[in-house]
């Protein structure tokens, strides 16, 4: 069922009316509610201001080296804003709570969510829904899913601790960069 974009007027009025922060996980791995960690989280504020930390990941055991003060200062950054905006929230929120930060549910809006309300009947993906509802075509994560799957290759011929599906290894061009 396709809702009109008018119903969606008072969590845009929401938004306009506080600061808000748009903000997305990468992983090193699916399971962020048992053992996966984020390796980078980025960030883009109402003012257009863009924040990203990254961390190195151990190749032998996963595990994102990320120093106690930048956890501070992501955390930190976090709290700032009114509105904290993600897409397919349940994940991002189970990420960053396995480095200690919890999100105030209150505060989350889920594009997802959202995606859903306006049409549950189409696709809810992130980039096909800035293709169709932006024009703005995403094509970084072919090239990312290219990288990932010769890194997978690599790894699991050498016995890293990896995840025999690509889309789980993400971080691992980045890890083996200097194998």
């Amino acid at each position: 069922m396709r809702q009109q974009h008018t119903e969606l007027r008072p969590w845009v009025e929401d938004l306009r009316q506080g600061t808000w922060a748009a903000v997305d996980s990468e992983t090193t791995g699916l399971r962020v509610h048992t053992v996966d960690k984020p390796f980078a989280v980025g960030l883009r504020d109402h003012n257009g201001s863009i924040m990203t930390w990254e961390w190195p990941v151990d190749i032998y055991t996963r595990e994102p080296e990320v120093p106690q003060q930048e956890l501070n200062d992501l955390a930190s950054q976090l709290m700032c804003y009114d509105y904290i905006v993600m897409h397919n929230s349940l994940f991002d929120v189970a990420a960053l709570k396995q480095i200690g930060i919890e999100m105030p549910w209150g505060r989350v809006h889920d594009t997802m969510i959202l995606a859903h309300l306006l049409d549950s009947q189409e696709v809810h993906g992130l980039k096909p829904l800035a293709l169709h509802h932006f024009n703005y075509d995403v094509a970084d994560e072919d090239a990312l899913l290219l990288h990932a799957k010769f890194a997978t290759a690599y790894a699991m011929e050498h016995d890293y601790p990896v995840e025999s599906n690509a889309k789980a290894n993400y971080w691992l061009p980045s890890a083996l960069k200097d194998k």
